[in-house]
C-alpha cells in the first residue's frame, strides 16, 4: 500500500494535511503524519475484519445464516438450517418441536440474529400459510431469548458457535 503522502493536494485538501492513498484507490487526509497513521492502521483493521467476516459467513443473507446454524452442532444437519438453504420456518418448527433446552435456545440465537424484532412466540401461534395448524398451541410457549441462560446451559461446541457470531457479526 502506498503510504507517501502526494503532492501536490487534491483540491479539497487542506494545505498542510497528508494525503495518503489507499490499496483501494481512495485516498485518505489527516492533518498530520500521526493521525494519517492512525486513520490508515483504523482502515486496515476494518479491511481484515471484512476479510474474516467474508470467510465465517459469506456474502451474509441467508448463506450467512446457513453457516451459523452449521457451526451449532444440534442445527448442523437439520434442513433449513445448517443443511440447505436457510430458512427462518423450518428453524422455527425445530424450535417448537420437542427437544432440549440446550437445542431450543440454539434455534431461537439463530432466529434473534435473523430477525431481533420479530416475535417468535407470536408468529409460532399462529396458523401455517397453508392452513396447517399452529406450531405451538395452548399455553405453549417460547420465551426470548436470553445470552446468558444459554451460556450456563450450552455445552463448548455451542458456545464456540455463538461466540463466532459475537467476535465477527454479520446482519442478514
Amino acid at each position: 500500500m502506498d503510504r507517501t503522502p502526494h503532492d501536490p493536494h487534491p483540491p479539497d485538501a487542506a494545505p498542510g494535511h497528508v494525503v495518503v492513498e489507499l490499496e483501494d484507490g481512495s485516498t485518505l487526509t489527516a492533518p498530520d503524519k500521526a493521525a494519517a497513521a492512525r486513520a490508515v492502521a483504523d482502515y486496515e483493521a476494518t479491511q481484515r475484519r471484512r476479510e474474516r467476516q467474508r470467510a465465517l459467513w459469506g456474502d451474509g443473507g441467508a448463506e450467512g445464516m446457513q453457516r451459523l446454524c452449521a457451526r451449532f452442532p444440534t442445527l448442523a444437519a437439520v434442513d433449513g438450517a445448517g443443511v440447505g438453504r436457510f430458512d427462518p420456518d423450518q428453524v422455527l418448527a425445530f424450535a417448537c418441536a420437542p427437544r432440549s433446552h440446550g437445542e431450543r435456545l440454539a434455534a431461537l440465537f439463530v432466529l434473534r440474529v435473523w430477525n431481533a424484532s420479530t416475535d417468535w412466540n407470536e408468529l409460532a401461534h399462529l396458523p401455517g400459510d397453508d392452513g396447517a395448524p399452529p406450531l405451538l398451541e395452548d399455553d405453549r410457549t417460547l420465551r426470548p431469548f436470553d445470552l446468558m441462560e444459554a451460556w450456563s446451559v450450552w455445552d463448548l461446541a455451542h458456545r464456540e458457535a455463538a461466540l463466532a457470531w459475537l467476535q465477527d457479526p454479520f446482519w442478514p
